[in-house]
């Protein structure tokens, strides 16, 4: 009989944290019939990401949008009478974690899909996985382009690091910026972004320069050093939330006074959280409307559902993961009560033109990108985002 997977670590809140435990106690109660699962039991889909690492305040939030999606709808009678169930487990960030717990997953857990894993470096990890099984992987917690069209069981709603560069770079040009830097990670958001930048050059009219750094942190202080004596009048950084926020820091305190530009990982709420006021000012990428947005489904749907949740202050994470369940929640829907993961795939290629209400998802037999829409916003008085 399976082994119970762990709970998540007592840092989640609360009601999340006994939300996803009970999760586990159910699912291995009714682990002992095997044979009768896939018709009868709770619909599964697994979840490996960050609870405990360096993207961790921006998975939690995610995860927390996904959960109440599928509350709500196991209130309703789920999937033909069966409950949809979540299992969240914890990689750290550490691709090695996520490799292991994945194979231990794909032998034991008898889920029908992936759903959310994040980040980069722990999707790569574990695409040969998912290939080999055949395992449909929903909604992945990353943008590096280098995971798109590995596998055509992976399904992405959130759009590709190179679109989000091309967004700010073409905020830079109306602004007439001549000279900036990019601060580049040693990960798939670092590489994909300069090469996105290198062949926008030719037309962008701008100079740029590239500042590479390690994700270890142990060539920053010369990273800083070297931002600060080229003075660009901005610095685009290419960086998840923790290197990212770090190198934002050191270089504001070494006396770099220009503008800040960054991908949607670097994470507003946690750059708020480590800068305080000194994050005012900090333009954004999101790949989903704002909390606050007047887009219909945030109006009459999302806004409603987090307060029935408990959720008194969303984050963009929560619209994101909320948009990712929604998605979910109707290829389930289309496959019906006797799922496996061959229907969920199909169920996905079906969605074509997916309105959830003012923002579409569009997916097909040969399409895997369902969405390609980014937002730029900027962090405002008391972290929040405005566009």
């Amino acid at each position: 009989m399976p082994s119970t997977p762990p709970c998540p670590p007592s840092a989640l809140p609360r009601r999340a944290w006994l939300r996803w435990c009970g999760a586990l106690t159910v699912a291995a109660a009714a682990a002992g019939a095997p044979a009768v699962w896939a018709q009868s039991g709770p619909i599964r889909l697994v979840s490996h990401g960050d609870t405990s690492g360096a993207n961790a305040n921006q998975y939690k939030p995610w995860i927390a949008g996904a959960q109440a999606v599928f509350d709500r709808a196991n209130k309703s009678g789920g999937i033909g009478g069966r409950p949809i169930e979540l299992l969240v487990r914890d990689t750290g960030g550490k691709p090695k974690a996520a490799e292991e717990l994945t194979a231990k997953s794909l032998a034991e857990d008898k889920a029908v899909a992936f759903f959310g894993f994040g980040g980069g470096p722990v999707v790569k990890a574990v695409l040969p996985l998912i290939d080999k099984a055949q395992m449909p992987m929903v909604a992945s917690f990353s943008g590096a382009d280098e995971l798109r069209g590995v596998t055509p069981f992976m399904f992405h709603i959130r759009p590709g690091f190179k679109v989000e560069v091309e967004r700010i770079a073409r905020q830079m040009q109306s602004m007439g910026l001549k000279r900036v830097a990019v601060a580049a990670i040693d990960r798939p958001i670092g590489t994909a972004g300069v090469a996105q930048i290198e062949k926008l050059k030719p037309q962008s009219g701008i100079e740029w320069m590239t500042v590479p750094f390690k994700e270890g942190r142990s060539d920053m202080d010369a990273a800083v050093a070297t931002l600060v004596k080229a003075a660009p009048q901005a610095i685009l950084v290419l960086a998840p939330s923790g290197p990212g926020v770090e190198l934002i820091d050191r270089t504001k305190k070494a006396g770099y006074n220009g503008s800040w530009y960054g991908l949607s990982v670097l994470g507003a709420s946690y750059a708020h959280e480590k800068l305080g006021d000194r994050a005012r000012g900090i333009v954004l990428t999101q790949t989903s409307p704002l909390p606050a947005a007047k887009t219909p489904f945030i109006r009459d749907d999302f806004s409603k559902l987090m307060a029935q949740a408990g959720i008194q202050h969303p984050q963009v994470e929560h619209v994101e993961g909320y948009i990712a369940a929604r998605v979910m929640l109707e290829a389930l829907k289309r496959a019906g009560p006797k799922v496996d993961s061959a229907a969920v795939v199909k169920a996905m290629e079906s969605l074509r033109n997916f309105d959830l209400g003012g923002y579409t998802v569009d997916f097909g037999p040969d399409k895997r990108d369902g969405a390609n829409t980014v937002f730029l916003t900027m962090i405002a008085r008391d972290g929040k985002l405005v566009e």
